[in-house]
């Protein structure tokens, strides 16, 4: 076998091919972007839920229960005739008589919303109607209507109503002009209206009367 011997000249033509190789080029793959990092505060916690406000405490218990039925349909009626919140008319009924037809105060107050003389005949002359205080169904329209005219007397401010339908609509104008506060069982007597007629809303299914479709002027007492 013949020895293969590259000659000078060739050595020389392949140190020239070898050095005009390029090299081969590698690929850097592009970097994967960060992701978005929100600028600004955390997100706030959602709120949590409101608890359920309890059951608004009745003043009557079970045993008053057939005595206040008893008068419920008159009362939504007279109330849906003036305009009336029937719970609010439901509260000073309570307030007043505990819904004792036959109920007698001070100063000869009577009946189921108690009723003053001078003021049951001067509302049953308004009406047209006889002056029977103990007549459940004209103590009812009687106190009904005061209480709506009340209403119109200071231009629909509930606080004011109730206070004339405790004190004298003439009481709390003077007072008012003489810029002194309500007495305090005149405060009273709002707020345990104020707390009660929620308690009468909260049991209308359980002691009856249907629902009245008017708006009720006292509905935020």
């Amino acid at each position: 076998m013949r020895a293969f011997f590259a000659t000078p000249s060739l050595l020389l033509s392949l140190l020239l091919s070898l050095s005009t190789c390029k090299p081969t080029e590698t690929t850097t793959p592009p970097p994967t972007p960060a992701p978005d990092v929100a600028i600004g505060p955390p997100p706030e916690p959602a709120p949590p839920e409101p608890e359920p406000e309890p059951e608004p405490e009745r003043p009557w218990t079970d045993e008053d229960v057939p005595r206040i039925k008893k008068y419920q349909a008159l009362v939504h009626a007279a109330a849906r005739e003036r305009n009336l919140d029937p719970h609010v008319v439901n509260a000073i009924i309570w307030h007043e008589s505990k819904f004792h037809a036959d109920a007698r105060g001070p100063g000869g107050a009577a009946g189921l919303m108690q009723l003053m003389p001078t003021t049951s005949r001067a509302v049953a002359k308004k009406l047209g109607r006889k002056n029977r205080p103990f007549d459940p169904k004209y103590n009812v329209a009687a106190g009904t209507w005061l209480l709506a005219r009340l209403l119109e007397i200071f231009d629909g401010d509930e606080r004011l109503a109730l206070a004339g339908y405790a004190l004298g609509s003439g009481a709390v104008r003077k007072r008012l002009a003489n810029r002194e506060p309500l007495p305090d069982k005149t405060q009273r007597f709002i707020r345990r209206v104020n707390e009660w007629s929620k308690a009468f809303r909260a049991a209308e299914a359980e002691l009856g009367g249907a629902p009245s479709s008017a708006a009720p002027i006292a509905a935020a007492l």
